[in-house]
């Protein structure tokens, strides 16, 4: 916690720390981020699987299971990643 302090610190000297906008919802942007990009590349995948394609490669099924389950957990509220 004390390092979770010093970039708190460090964030509000740059303008940047505070209530409104501090490390957790910095935090909170980049998920917010990484989840709409998540999205719309499972949305390409799914749409190249119907319309061009047949998966053959097991590591993009891993990676589209993966996003399935971050969008189960957008929707409950819950972080399906940390199991992955």
């Amino acid at each position: 916690m004390h390092n979770v302090d010093q970039l708190n610190i460090m964030l509000q000297q740059y303008g940047l720390g505070g209530t409104e906008l501090g490390l957790d919802s910095i935090i909170a942007q980049v998920q917010s981020t990484l989840g709409s990009a998540l999205v719309i590349f499972i949305l390409w995948d799914y749409v190249a699987f119907y319309f061009f394609w047949h998966y053959k490669n097991w590591a993009r099924k891993y990676i589209l299971s993966i996003g399935v389950f971050y969008l189960i957990g957008c929707f409950f509220d819950f972080n399906f990643l940390q199991f992955f």
